[in-house]
C-alpha cells in the first residue's frame, strides 16, 4: 500500500532540478532535489487535506489513545517545510505518515522520486519481547540470544546478557523515554501493537527510522534475575548471520504437537483431556487444504466434540477467515460488510473489475476464487451506484469471496 505522501513525493521529484518562474517578472528560482519551501508547504498542505478527507477514523480509538491525528500531523509542518536534504524530507514524511497511527499506512519510495533509506538493516544478536503486565508502563526483556555472536564480539558486558533479563534503558534512554521517542518512528494502530513492535525493533537498526536515532552499536542497561544492574554493548550484524536461541521452548506445557501445517499447528494435552489447541499462524491459500487435513484428523481421532481453543496471538490476518470459521464453529454467523466511497480511484477500480475475465478456477468449498462475484457486482450494482451519483456503493458481504452481492443478510452456515 502506498501512502498519500508517497504519491506526492513523486510529483515533487519530477520538478526537482529544473527551473520555475517566481512571481516577480524575470526572476527564476533554481529547484533543489527537495524543491522550495513553498513547494514543500504545498506538499504538506495537500497531505493534510487528503488525510482530512479520509474516513477511516475511529473516535473510540483516538479517545482511548489520547491523540488527534490531524493535530499531531500539523505539529510536523516546520520539519517538512524546513527540510534541506532528501534525507531530512524523507524521514520528516515518515513521521508525518506515522502520526496517523495506522499500521497499514507507510511510505514507499517510487522510481525517480525522493530517495529512501540508504543504510541497510542490521540486527544485534538478541531477541526482545514486551511484558504487558502494566499497559501504562510497559517493560521489555531478553527473550532469546545468539550466544556465539555475543561471545565473539568481546564487547563490554555481553558475557552477562541472559534470557529473562529486564531492559532498563536503550542507548541511554530510559524505557518510558524510549517508548515515547520511538513511538513516532513505529507504525502502530494500538498500544499492544506498539509495544510488540518496539520490542521487536530494539535489537534492529531499521531503515525506516532515521539513522541519527542510533549509535554504532546497541548500548543497553539491563537488570538480571538477582536485581543487579549492568551495562552491555551489543554489535550490529547482518540479519542472515544471526541465529537466535529462544528461551521459551514450550509455549504450551502439557501439550504436544500432533499436526503441523502452514497456517496452524494442532496440539493435544498429554493427560488425555478432551481439548484441542490450535496455534493459529496465518490465513494463506494453503488454509483450504490445511483445514481439510484438520477435519480428516479430527474425524479419525473422534475429536469433533472436544473443546476447541485457538491461540491467535501470533497470527496475521487474511481474507479466508470466514472460510475457517465455517468449519470451526457449529453456528451460523454473519460476515462483515463493506462499501466503497465513490471517487475517481474507486470508479477506475470498478471499471477494471467489470471487464476483468473470471479466473479459470473452480469454486472451492464455497470460496469464490474465480472472482466472478466481484465482477458481477462491478457490472451491476456498483455500476448503477456510480451512474446514480451516489457518494458510496451499497455494502456487500466480506470481499465478495464468500457470498455474492445479492446476499443481503450475509449469513454463512456452518460447513
Amino acid at each position: 500500500m502506498r501512502s498519500a505522501g508517497g504519491l506526492v513525493i513523486a510529483c515533487l521529484a519530477v520538478l526537482a532540478g529544473g527551473e520555475v518562474e517566481a512571481q516577480k517578472p524575470g526572476q527564476v528560482i533554481e529547484l533543489t532535489p527537495v524543491g522550495t519551501p513553498e513547494l514543500r508547504e504545498e506538499l504538506f498542505d495537500s497531505i493534510i487535506e487528503m488525510t482530512r478527507r479520509r474516513e477511516a477514523w475511529s473516535p473510540f480509538k483516538e479517545e482511548h489513545m489520547g491523540y488527534d491525528p490531524l493535530t499531531e500531523m500539523e505539529a510536523l509542518r516546520s520539519k517538512i517545510v524546513n527540510a534541506t536534504t532528501e534525507e531530512d524530507l524523507y524521514y520528516g514524511l515518515t513521521l508525518l505518515s506515522n502520526a496517523r497511527r495506522d499500521s497499514h499506512l507507510y511510505l514507499t519510495p517510487v522510481p525517480d522520486g525522493l530517495k529512501g533509506p540508504s543504510l541497510p538493516e542490521v540486527h544485534a544478536p538478541i531477541q526482545v519481547l514486551p511484558d504487558y503486565s502494566d499497559m501504562h508502563a510497559p517493560s521489555f526483556f531478553v527473550s532469546g540470544l545468539d550466544q556465539k555472536h555475543l561471545d565473539a564480539s568481546e564487547l563490554p558486558g555481553v558475557d552477562r546478557v541472559a534470557i529473562g533479563d529486564l531492559i532498563v534503558s536503550v542507548n541511554g534512554l530510559s524505557i518510558p523515554h524510549f517508548v515515547e521517542t520511538f513511538r513516532a518512528w513505529t507504525r502502530h494502530s494500538a498500544p499492544q501493537g506498539l509495544y510488540w513492535r518496539l520490542a521487536r525493533d530494539i535489537p534492529i537498526r531499521a531503515p525506516a527510522t532515521a539513522p541519527w536515532m542510533y549509535r554504532e552499536a546497541l548500548d543497553l542497561e539491563l537488570e538480571d534475575a538477582q536485581g543487579q544492574r549492568y551495562s552491555a554493548t551489543l554489535p550490529y550484524l547482518e540479519p542472515n548471520t544471526v541465529s537466535i536461541e529462544l528461551g521459551e521452548e514450550e509455549l504450551y506445557p502439557g501439550f504436544s504437537v500432533v499436526m503441523e501445517r502452514f497456517n496452524f499447528n494442532v496440539l493435544r494435552p498429554d493427560d488425555g483431556r478432551r481439548v484441542v489447541l490450535l496455534q493459529w499462524l496465518d490465513f494463506e491459500y494453503e488454509l483450504i487444504q490445511d483445514v481439510m487435513d484438520l477435519i480428516a484428523y479430527s474425524e479419525a481421532q473422534d475429536l469433533l466434540d472436544h473443546t476447541l481453543v485457538i491461540d491467535v496471538t501470533a497470527s496475521s490476518g487474511g481474507s479466508r477467515g470466514a472460510y475457517a470459521i465455517q468449519r470451526l464453529v457449529d453456528r451460523p454467523f454473519r460476515t462483515t460488510f463493506g462499501n466503497l466511497r465513490i471517487s475517481d480511484a474507486a470508479i477506475e477500480m470498478i471499471e477494471e473489475w467489470a471487464v476483468e475475465p473470471d479466473r479459470d478456477v473452480p469454486e472451492i468449498f464455497g470460496l469464490n476464487e474465480s472472482r466472478s462475484w466481484l465482477h458481477a457486482w462491478a457490472q451491476t450494482s456498483a455500476k448503477q451506484d456510480v451512474e446514480a451519483g451516489l457518494a458510496y456503493t451499497r455494502a456487500t458481504p466480506f470481499k465478495l469471496a464468500h457470498l455474492p452481492h445479492t446476499s443481503e443478510d450475509g449469513i454463512l452456515m456452518p460447513a
